[in-house]
C-alpha cells in the first residue's frame, strides 16, 4: 500500500474515532441560565423557613423542660463552672453562657424597654428584666440549644437564623406582652438570656418567648397566654 493512502486511512480512523467521543461523551453541554437560576434558588438555604421549623417544632419541647430562675441562679451560686455545663449552652472560648429559664413572678415597672419584674424564689438583689422592645443579637438561637454551628459553613446563614428568631419574637410574643403587662400583673414565663459571667449573677436581661399573664383586674376573668407560636388566648 502506497504511504499516501496508509497516512489517509489513519487520520480518516482518528477522524472516525473523534466523532464517535464527541458524539458519546460531548466535551460540554448547554444550560439555560434560568435552569441554573433555578437550581440556585431550590438548593439556597432559606433561614426564615428553618427558624419556623425550628420555632413551631422543636422549641416547645426543650421550653417545656426549661429549668427554673431560682434553681439556676442557686447551682450557680454554689457551683458556677458546674451549673453552667449542665443548664447553660457556651458558643466560643470565653463567651457568654446561654441559659433558656422559667420563671413566676411579679411586674414591678413597666418602660418602653422592658418589664422589671421581682422573681418567686430569687433574691431581691438580683435585677430580672424582661426584653419587650427590639431583640438583637443571638441570644434566642443560642440558648435553645438546638443549632450546631458546625453544620453551618456560611456564617452568614447561622446569623440569619437568629435575625428570623428575633423576628418571629418581636412580631408574635412581645406585642401581646406590650399590650396585657401592668405593674402588678403576675407572670408565668419562658425565655432566654445570656450570662457573660456566671460567678456574678446581679442581673439579668431575658427574651421571653412563651408568657402567661394575669393582670390584677383580671384574676378573677381569666389567664391571657402567649403561647410560643405567638397566639393571644383567654
Amino acid at each position: 500500500m502506497a504511504p499516501d493512502v496508509a497516512k489517509r486511512l489513519i487520520w480518516g480512523a482518528i477522524a472516525i474515532a473523534g466523532i464517535v467521543v464527541v458524539s458519546v461523551w460531548p466535551p460540554f453541554r448547554f444550560v439555560s441560565l434560568q435552569a441554573v437560576r433555578q437550581a440556585e434558588e431550590e438548593s439556597a438555604f432559606n433561614p426564615k423557613e428553618f427558624a419556623r421549623v425550628l420555632w413551631n417544632e422543636k422549641l416547645p419541647s426543650v421550653a417545656s423542660t426549661a429549668p427554673s430562675i431560682a434553681d439556676v441562679i442557686d447551682a450557680l451560686n454554689r457551683e458556677a463552672k458546674g451549673a453552667a455545663a449542665k443548664y447553660g449552652t457556651v458558643w466560643g472560648l470565653g463567651g457568654s453562657t446561654y441559659f433558656m429559664l422559667r420563671g413566676v413572678g411579679r411586674v414591678v415597672t413597666v418602660d418602653e424597654n422592658g418589664l422589671e419584674v421581682t422573681i418567686d424564689g430569687v433574691a431581691t438583689d438580683t435585677r430580672v428584666t424582661l426584653v419587650t422592645d427590639n431583640v438583637f443579637g443571638n441570644t434566642v438561637r443560642n440558648a435553645t440549644g438546638l443549632i450546631d454551628p458546625s453544620e453551618f459553613p456560611n456564617s452568614q446563614d447561622l446569623n440569619n437564623v437568629s435575625i428570623a428568631l428575633n423576628g418571629i419574637v418581636m412580631n408574635e410574643v412581645l406585642p401581646a406582652l406590650r399590650e396585657s403587662a401592668t405593674v402588678g400583673a403576675e407572670l408565668r414565663f419562658i425565655g432566654c438570656t445570656a450570662v457573660r459571667n456566671v460567678n456574678s449573677i446581679s442581673e439579668l436581661e431575658i427574651v421571653p418567648i412563651s408568657v402567661d399573664i394575669v393582670r390584677n383586674e383580671e384574676k378573677q376573668a381569666g389567664i391571657l397566654t402567649v403561647f410560643p407560636h405567638g397566639r393571644l388566648v383567654r
